[in-house]
């Protein structure tokens, strides 16, 4: 069940645009105090799950650098301007979604596709 949600979250991450504005969407800390607090983790435990989540985080990390790497090969340089306000632009509707400033289904029920369609998006990457 953990190695499920850690990889709903490592797949989530990759969904998130590229570049240093998509670090501000997930918290290693953020997503370790839940854990603590809502788990009741041991120290011990604290130590593991905090080494598996920086792990996770890393992969992903690399995963988003290298799809931004592949896409920068393809795109014109107007492409990758628009591509950065187009990612710049999803984050900020997500971020005001996370702060509750819009209203929401309940993330067990949002999929890309429609979060796609709620934010006017038409991301294919």
């Amino acid at each position: 069940m953990k190695s499920k949600m850690l990889w709903i979250i490592a797949g989530a991450l990759l969904l998130l645009p590229t570049g240093a504005a998509a670090n501000e969407m997930y918290s290693v800390r953020d997503e370790l105090d839940k854990m603590k607090m809502e788990l009741d983790l041991t120290p011990k435990q604290t130590r593991k799950v905090e080494a598996i989540l920086q792990d996770f985080k890393d992969q992903v990390d690399q995963a988003k650098d290298e799809k931004k790497d592949k896409l920068d090969d393809i795109l014109s340089d107007e492409q990758k301007d628009k591509l950065e306000a187009m990612d710049q632009s999803w984050l900020d509707k997500m971020k005001a979604r996370m702060k509750g400033d819009q209203a929401t289904e309940a993330p067990s029920n949002r999929t890309e596709e429609n979060m796609d369609r709620d934010t006017g998006s038409d991301r294919t990457y």
